[in-house]
C-alpha cells in the first residue's frame, strides 16, 4: 500500500511499486517475493529505470534501486545495492532488513550510529495520529516512549516490531505496526528520490490535499410522509357548573303499549296503529287500537275482565 503521488516518478519506478498492490503488506516483505519485478529491475539500467531523467546523485540513485528490490521481497539485493548508497541510508536499508528477518541486534546495531534522519521527525508525529486511544499495552507503551522522548525510537520500534513478528499482539496492533513500517519506507524513498531527481513525493502530495476542492455533503432528505389530518382543537371548557348542564333532549317514542282485552298481554305497536284492528301474538284475538292513547297501555286493558 503505497500512498505517495506516483505521478511525480518514473512510470518504470511507479510500475514497479504498485507491483505488491494496493493492500496492507505484511511484517516481512520477503514472504511474498515479486518475481517479475526483480526481473524487471535487473534488466533496467538507471536511464531507463528513471525514464530518462536527469540523475543528481548516484549514491541515492543506488538507494532507490535498492528500495524497489525491498519492496518486492528481495533483502539480499536491497543489502547489496545499499553498499553503494551514502553511510546513513545504506545502515538504515540494512537495519531494515535484518528487522523483517527477525534479526533484532544486527538490527540494532545497524542502526546504532544513525542517531538522526530526517524520517524519524516525520515518524515522531506520525506515531500519536497513528496508534490512536484505547490501543493495545504495548503498542500505548511504544507511543509513550515516542511522546516523552520527543523523537521517533528506532530500536524500541525493534523491540515491538518483533513482538508482532512472534504474533504476541492483537490484530488490530500488528496491523498499525505494519502501517508504521510503510510510512517509514515512504518517508525514505521521498528523502531519496528528491536526492536523486529533485522531486519530492511527499511535499507534491501534501499541496494536492491542501488545494483539493471540498466536496459538499449531501444531506439526505426525509422520506415524504402522508399528511395526516389536522386533529380539530380541543373543545373548550364552558364555565358552566356541572349542576346547571341540561340533560340531552330525549326523542320521541314512536310505538305506544295496548292490553289484549281477552288475555291482557301487553303488546307495542306503533302509533299509526290507532283506530286500526290488530290481533293478539299470543291468543289471536283481534281488537281495536284506541284513538286517543297518548301512550302506555290502554284504559280497557288495564283492568282486564274475564270471561
Amino acid at each position: 500500500m503505497i500512498n505517495m503521488d506516483l505521478t511525480r516518478v518514473a512510470p518504470e519506478i511507479a510500475a514497479l511499486l504498485l507491483q505488491r498492490g494496493a493492500g496492507l503488506p505484511p511484517l516481512a516483505w520477503h514472504e511474498r517475493q515479486i518475481k517479475l519485478a526483480k526481473t524487471t529491475l535487473d534488466q533496467l539500467d538507471d536511464g531507463k529505470l528513471f525514464g530518462g531523467a536527469t540523475l543528481a546523485n548516484e549514491e541515492m540513485t543506488a538507494a532507490i534501486r535498492a528500495m524497489l528490490y525491498l519492496w518486492n521481497g528481495w533483502p539480499g539485493d536491497c543489502k547489496m545495492y545499499a553498499q553503494a548508497a551514502d553511510e546513513q541510508t545504506c545502515r538504515y536499508l540494512v537495519g531494515f532488513c535484518e528487522r523483517q528477518a527477525g534479526n533484532t541486534d544486527p538490527a540494532k546495531e545497524a542502526l546504532q550510529q544513525l542517531t538522526a534522519h530526517p524520517v524519524y521527525d516525520a515518524m515522531t508525529k506520525y506515531v500519536p495520529a497513528a496508534v490512536g486511544v484505547g490501543a493495545d499495552t504495548y503498542l500505548r507503551r511504544f507511543a509513550d516512549i515516542v511522546k516523552l522522548g520527543g523523537a521517533w525510537e528506532p530500536f524500541a520500534y525493534i523491540d515491538l516490531f518483533e513482538l508482532a513478528r512472534r504474533k504476541e499482539l492483537c490484530n488490530a496492533a500488528e496491523e498499525v505496526v505494519r502501517t508504521f513500517q510503510c510510512r517509514e519506507f515512504e518517508l525514505l524513498f521521498d528523502h531519496c528520490y528528491k536526492a536523486t531527481t529533485g522531486h519530492s513525493v511527499e511535499a507534491v502530495q501534501e499541496k494536492a490535499a491542501a488545494t483539493r476542492p471540498r466536496r459538499e455533503v449531501k444531506r439526505k432528505r426525509p422520506a415524504p410522509t402522508r399528511s395526516q389530518p389536522a386533529a380539530p382543537p380541543p373543545a373548550s371548557k364552558s364555565p358552566v357548573s356541572e349542576k346547571t348542564k341540561k340533560p340531552p333532549a330525549r326523542k320521541p317514542s314512536m310505538a305506544i303499549g295496548v292490553q289484549c282485552p281477552k288475555c291482557t298481554t301487553l303488546a307495542q305497536v306503533a302509533k299509526t296503529a290507532r283506530g286500526k284492528v290488530i290481533r293478539c301474538q299470543n291468543c289471536g284475538t283481534g281488537f281495536k287500537v284506541p284513538i286517543g292513547q297518548a301512550g302506555g297501555a290502554s284504559p280497557a286493558a288495564s283492568k282486564p275482565t274475564r270471561k
